[in-house]
């Protein structure tokens, strides 16, 4: 009789257990992380964003990946960037490793070059 509610009592910890585990398993993805079911935000493409035309541009204009009318930028000025988001240099000119337009421009003829750069 002590040995069958021994049993019954291991049994019904084992169910129990066994429930539990099934529990936390049905809550986690294939790689044992949390499921989660996120609805975020679109991220707008950076072609939807409208840019102002360039109209009057001192080292002539170009057109940037997304087919906007640009000004080019010119000795010293800030280029660079991913997708050149901060600007394409003029003729003669190219973007050093710290962000600025060196070079000589074939429009003006007005040369720099970025000594402060160290990389």
């Amino acid at each position: 009789d002590l040995l069958d509610s021994l049993l019954q009592e291991n049994t019904m910890q084992v169910v129990a257990g066994l429930l539990v585990s099934v529990l936390i398993l049905s809550c986690l993805d294939s790689n044992g992380l949390p499921k989660v079911e996120a609805n975020p935000a679109p991220i707008p493409d950076i072609c939807d964003i409208k840019v102002e035309q360039a109209i009057d541009c001192h080292y002539d204009s170009t057109y940037d990946r997304c087919g906007n009318s640009v000004c080019m930028k010119g000795p010293g000025e800030v280029c660079g960037g991913k997708f050149g988001r901060y600007g394409i240099c003029g003729e003669g000119l190219m973007c050093s490793n710290c962000g600025r337009c060196q070079g000589c421009s074939y429009k003006h003829f007005v040369c720099w070059s970025d000594s402060q750069c160290i990389w």
